[in-house]
């Protein structure tokens, strides 16, 4: 005999099922939650093609990049690491932070059998003046000899002294006293992330040849008046040149035979389509330009 429940009963049990069902959704919820949580990137990676540097940092910071162009420091980077919600002052000193400053084939100049050494002795920038050590500690970072010295000026402060292929990465931390060890730390782990590779501004080189708009690949079809500043050397080869740091080309004339050198970077290590259209085999990025 078929029982019938009684329609309070099937009212509770109709209720127990939806508060089993929320109850579910809930759970769901929050383990979704939590599981995006776990899943948060607590890194964020930065990579430089030019110079081949690749590292993680912690995200807790904010990464922040400009150029280095300075007639005695050279061309390079500047990178910056502050933490996030940090203000930095209108006036007076910035806050504490980790910086990695890259100076573009310093060490090429340096005919001596230490050139690290001769660098972290004699450049300023590398603030072994204001160490309180006589002599910088030797390590290894990223499979390169490397320096590592503290020294005390406005804060004090830690660098980590290595180069690849011949351009000096000075990686420094600043903290207020010896209790601040969080930056101290973070700047190690970095570290142990630091990978090298050969990077496109590796190559240094000189061209001599003819001061000219650079041709099009397509020659007999329509193109725009603008010039693109370029170089045929006597062989016949085309390379574009970037003449941002050299205001010396402002008083040379197209067709005047003249001698750059720089960084050559391959026309298929680059990735930008906008010399596409041009007949070269690559592009200089000029520090030197002399007419002849």
């Amino acid at each position: 005999m078929r029982r019938h429940l009684h329609p309070s009963t099937r009212l509770i049990l109709s209720a127990i099922l939806v508060i089993d069902i929320l109850v579910f959704f809930a759970y769901y919820a929050l383990s979704q939650q939590q599981a995006m949580h776990s899943q948060e990137k607590t890194h964020e990676t930065y990579t430089n093609a030019t110079y081949g540097v690749t590292f993680q940092y912690p995200s807790k910071y904010t990464l922040s990049e400009t150029k280095i162009t300075d007639s005695t420091l050279g061309t390079g980077r500047m990178i910056t690491l502050l933490e996030k919600g940090v203000t930095i002052p209108q006036a007076g000193e910035g806050p504490t932070a980790i910086t990695l400053a890259i100076y573009e084939n310093k060490l090429a100049t340096l005919a001596d059998e230490h050139p690290l050494d001769t660098w972290v002795r004699a450049t300023p920038e590398s603030n072994f003046k204001l160490a309180t050590q006589t002599i910088p500690n030797k390590l290894t970072i990223a499979g390169n000899e490397a320096r590592a010295y503290a020294w005390d000026g406005l804060y004090q402060g830690i660098s980590y002294v290595t180069h690849n292929n011949n351009t000096v990465l000075m990686f420094s931390v600043t903290y207020n006293d010896q209790g601040d060890t969080e930056k101290r730390e973070d700047i190690l782990s970095i570290l142990k992330t630091l990978k090298l590779s050969r990077g496109t501004a590796s190559v240094t080189t000189s061209f001599t040849g003819t001061y000219e708009c650079l041709p099009h690949k397509d020659r007999d079809g329509i193109h725009t008046m603008e010039c693109a500043f370029g170089i045929a050397t006597d062989d016949g080869v085309h390379y574009a040149i970037d003449l941002q740091d050299v205001p010396e080309y402002m008083n040379t004339s197209m067709g005047s035979r003249i001698q750059v050198s720089g960084i050559y970077v391959p026309l298929e290590a680059i990735s930008s389509t906008r010399w596409s259209t041009y007949d070269i085999k690559g592009i200089v990025r000029v520090s030197s330009f002399r007419k002849l």
